[in-house]
C-alpha cells in the first residue's frame, strides 16, 4: 500500500475495510438527510441537524517510518488474501485507519470530513460533510456535523456494516428515522459487487474487539474458488 505518484490513478482495491467503512459513513448520511428533507420538517431539519459551518476535524498523523511499516503489513496480508498460503491476521487500530485515509489518494478528498475512532467493540466516526441541495429543499452551503457508531462483522461469510446511532448536536436522531437507518446493510453494494464478493470469501473473519479491528484470511483449504 505504499504511496503513489498523485499524477497516476490509483489502483482500485475492490474492498479494503477501511474503504468500505468510510463510503458506508458517507451513504449514512446522505439517506439520513435525505429522509429528514420532506417539506413537513423541512425548516426544523436545518435548524436541529445542519450548520453554516464546518466542524474542524482532525486528520491522521503518522510518521513516515511508522506509516512505511503500516503500509507493509497492509500490503502481506493482502498478498496473503491474493494468494493464500497460510493463515493471516491484521489488526488496525483507530490510528492505523485514519493514517491509511490521510495518505491513500484515492481517500484523499475525505482526509479531514471523517475520523474514525474504535472503542471497545464499536466503530465510531466523527463526521463534518457538505450538503447538496434535495430537489427543492436547499441544503446546499450547510454541513452535517455529527459522530456516527458503526458496526461491523462478517454474518454467514458476507460484510455486514450497520448503523447504530448517528448523533448531531449532542442529540440522536429522532427514533423514527434511526429505525429505518438502522435496517440497512450499508455494505451492500459491496457485495453486489463480484469482485469485491470474491474477496471477501477469502476472510474468517472481521470483528472489532479490544479498540481494534482484527481481519484474518482463511487458511489456504478453506479458500472457496471465485465464483466465474
Amino acid at each position: 500500500m505504499a504511496i503513489t505518484d498523485p499524477t497516476v490513478p490509483p489502483k482500485k482495491r475492490g474492498c479494503l475495510f477501511y474503504g468500505c467503512l468510510i463510503t458506508s459513513i458517507v451513504c449514512v448520511i446522505g439517506l439520513a438527510l435525505t429522509i429528514l428533507g420532506v417539506r413537513a420538517v423541512y425548516k426544523k431539519a436545518v435548524a436541529d441537524f445542519t450548520t453554516a459551518q464546518p466542524e474542524t476535524i482532525q486528520k491522521g498523523e503518522i510518521a513516515p517510518a511508522d506509516l512505511t511499516a503500516l503500509q507493509a503489513r497492509v500490503e502481506r496480508f493482502e498478498a496473503a488474501l491474493q494468494n493464500p498460503k497460510e493463515q493471516q491476521e491484521l489488526i488496525l487500530t483507530a490510528d492505523d485507519i485514519n493514517a491509511l485515509i490521510a495518505n491513500n489518494p484515492e481517500f484523499k478528498s475525505l482526509a479531514g470530513k471523517v475520523y474514525v475512532m474504535i472503542e471497545g467493540d464499536q466503530v465510531r466516526s466523527q463526521v463534518s460533510v457538505p450538503l447538496k441541495d434535495i430537489g427543492p429543499l436547499k441544503f446546499k452551503g450547510r454541513y452535517l456535523n455529527g459522530v456516527a457508531t458503526i458496526g461491523l462483522g462478517l454474518e454467514n461469510g458476507k460484510l455486514r456494516i450497520t448503523l447504530q446511532d448517528v448523533q448531531v448536536k449532542g442529540q440522536s436522531l429522532p427514533a423514527t428515522i434511526m429505525t429505518e437507518l438502522k435496517k440497512q446493510n450499508w455494505a451492500r453494494d459491496v457485495q453486489n459487487d463480484r469482485g469485491a464478493a470474491n474477496a471477501i470469501k477469502k476472510f474468517e473473519s472481521i470483528k472489532v474487539e479490544d479498540g481494534k479491528v482484527i481481519l484474518k484470511s482463511k487458511a489456504p483449504e478453506a479458500v472457496p474458488a471465485p465464483t466465474p
